[in-house]
């Protein structure tokens, strides 16, 4: 399992230029101090999470921090843990797992681990923690399953209960899957029947 990598400045450059198609997509303010956002960009250049600062109003100040990804991450959804001790992210691209922890004085984030996807279908979108902070969910987007894992009390690391839950009924995708094709067919009709001229 991979979780470093060899990054250039390169990533950091183009992330923010006009050029690139990055694109800050999701931000999780902290609860507790330091009140820090914690944001990652998304589609290209997105190997890496920000850490930003904030004045006493709550505006931003300064990005505090890049903590690195991987090349082809695109973190979609984060949680902390009920203490804001640890971050955990879903990373859609890389069909993984993050665990982070929280520097309690500075808000800056170490790797703790990652964890691949139980499938490689899988691709991660969201997470949620459960209240007790023991059971982390992760809601598959191609595996179309929301997948549970519990805390692992000394690590903190989330491990795969093998337990998912569906979120199509069984036997539905196919039927879902011939509706899309039913819908375009009938769009494609109605098109054509409405571009043709109507005799007076």
């Amino acid at each position: 399992m991979e979780c470093r990598c060899n990054f250039t400045n390169c990533a950091i450059a183009l992330a923010p230029s006009s050029e690139t198609n990055t694109r800050a997509i999701f931000v999780l303010a902290a609860h507790e101090p330091p009140y820090n956002v914690y944001g990652n960009p998304f589609y290209n250049y997105a190997g890496y999470g920000n850490v930003f600062s904030v004045k006493p109003d709550g505006a931003l100040d300064n990005n505090i921090q890049n903590y690195e990804y991987v090349p082809n991450t695109g973190i979609h959804g984060m949680v902390f843990d009920p203490t804001e001790t640890y971050l955990y992210s879903a990373d859609l691209t890389a069909n993984k797992i993050w665990t982070h922890i929280r520097d309690s004085k500075t808000g800056e984030l170490a790797l703790v681990d990652c964890l691949e996807a139980p499938d490689a279908g899988d691709h991660p979108r969201w997470v949620e923690m459960h209240p007790s902070g023991k059971y982390l969910y992760a809601l598959m987007e191609a595996g179309n399953r929301l997948a549970v894992y519990v805390i692992d009390e000394r690590t903190h690391k989330p491990v795969f209960t093998h337990i998912t839950y569906p979120l199509l009924p069984s036997g539905k995708l196919n039927a879902i899957q011939r509706d899309r094709q039913l819908i375009n067919r009938l769009t494609q009709l109605i098109r054509s029947s409405s571009t043709q001229q109507v005799p007076r």
